[in-house]
């Protein structure tokens, strides 16, 4: 950002409630960089764990706290973060950019807002209403009822009040659009995701991983959380109606949910190494070296509209990309690159086809990999086109 004249000043949680920590990624902010903590109330994640867990014997409390904060337990934050930006009034910065989620965030950017009287400019790395309010993946949200009015009316409010609003896929401008039609269009932008070009100047060597990529095994990766709208059912389904699934070996690095858990388990005769979360940098060696990478995509309400942030690290890493996902911006992107293989995660039988001929291609030494240019998803460009568009928000007249 500093390369395209900003200079960022962070503000985020002191002590946030999250499932797993990578401090490896702190790396990636230099140290005079200014960054400004702020405590939250939300208790910490193990608390949250606990109390979930015994409070199903007699209700479901988790059902009851979402429901009392909207629009998700983050907004804890708010009274902290309040007090933090009231301590900017002196000297406030010139643009304010709040991401999201949680969703809560977007709401203290209009807090900050108010108080600093500075352009806001809200970023949507998800969608939130019409897809996460209520949608067949997840529970969070899941009340059709006041709670989906609310959200609707808080998402109309804040994106009312921002300068302009960006957003990480094409469905999701085009979801914008719809929502808002009496909002001028240049309000909107989209800039997805990107992958960082010095995340990949460290491959490792391939014998590091011999534990972990068998010999004489088809090593297909997985890289990411697993949960309903990742669920990698619709792979394994197909997988399971070929006998070469026996030479499958899948990698799987990340959290996988307790019901995806139950998935993976009913698959007992595949070979599957679950590794759980390991540090960015880390996954990033391993993936190198990977005989072809899986990205999935669940065929929900919805999912077509999402790119996930990893498609373009695996498009940087030049491997084989097998992706089982519905079609929509993440296939439309991957479509523009050779070595990409896309398929509807709700067609068995293409699914299992699809194995095939990249497990034939493997045995035959001809898996044709991504060798395109894939620069134009770099996270430079990727701000420099931020840049350019915080320079026109702040060319704006105020709304």
């Amino acid at each position: 950002m500093r390369k395209y004249g900003f200079e960022p000043i962070v503000l985020t949680a002191e002590n946030p409630s999250v499932p797993v920590r990578d401090e490896s990624m702190s790396l990636d902010i230099t140290e005079d960089i200014k960054v400004i903590k702020a405590r939250t109330l939300e208790p910490s994640y193990e608390i949250k764990k606990t109390v979930m867990k015994k409070g199903k014997r007699r209700f479901n409390l988790e059902t009851l706290v979402r429901s009392l904060l909207i629009p998700d337990p983050q907004v804890l934050w708010i009274p902290g973060f309040t007090k933090k930006v009231l301590s900017l009034r002196k000297e406030p910065p010139d643009l304010i950019f709040a991401t999201a989620p949680p969703f809560s965030s977007l709401v203290a950017g209009v807090v900050a807002k108010f108080i600093l009287r500075r352009p806001l400019v809200l970023d949507f790395r998800d969608e939130w209403v019409g897809w996460l309010d209520g949608s067949s993946w997840t529970t969070i949200g899941a009340n059709k009822g006041i709670r989906a009015r609310l959200e609707k009316m808080l998402e109309h409010f804040i994106v009312g009040h921002a300068e302009a609003v960006v957003s990480a896929s094409p469905g999701y401008l085009e979801a914008f659009e719809r929502k808002y039609p009496t909002m001028p269009a240049e309000k909107f932008t989209v800039i997805t995701n990107g992958y960082d070009p010095e995340d990949f100047e460290h491959n490792g060597k391939k014998e590091d991983y011999q534990e972990i990529l068998r010999q004489n095994k088809f090593n297909l990766l997985y890289v990411g959380t697993v949960f309903p709208l990742t669920s990698l059912r619709y792979f394994l389904k197909g997988v399971s109606k070929t006998e070469i699934r026996k030479n499958l070996n899948l990698v799987i690095v990340g959290r996988i949910t307790p019901d995806e858990e139950s998935i993976l388990d009913a698959h007992s005769d595949i070979s599957m190494d679950r590794l759980g979360y390991w540090p960015h940098s880390e996954a990033i060696k391993l993936s190198r070296h990977a005989d072809a990478l899986l990205l999935t995509l669940s065929p929900l309400k919805g999912a077509e509209r999402v790119v996930p942030a990893k498609l373009f690290e695996y498009l940087a890493l030049g491997r084989t990309i097998l992706a089982v996902m519905p079609q929509g911006s993440a296939s439309g992107i991957l479509g523009d690159f050779p070595g990409c293989n896309t398929v509807d995660p709700r067609d068995e039988a293409a699914v299992c086809r699809a194995f095939q001929e990249l497990f034939e291609k493997w045995q035959n030494r001809s898996l044709n990999p991504v060798f395109s240019d894939v620069s134009m998803h770099s996270r430079e460009k990727k701000t420099e086109a931020l840049c350019a568009f915080f320079d026109k928000v702040l060319e704006m007249k105020p709304c």
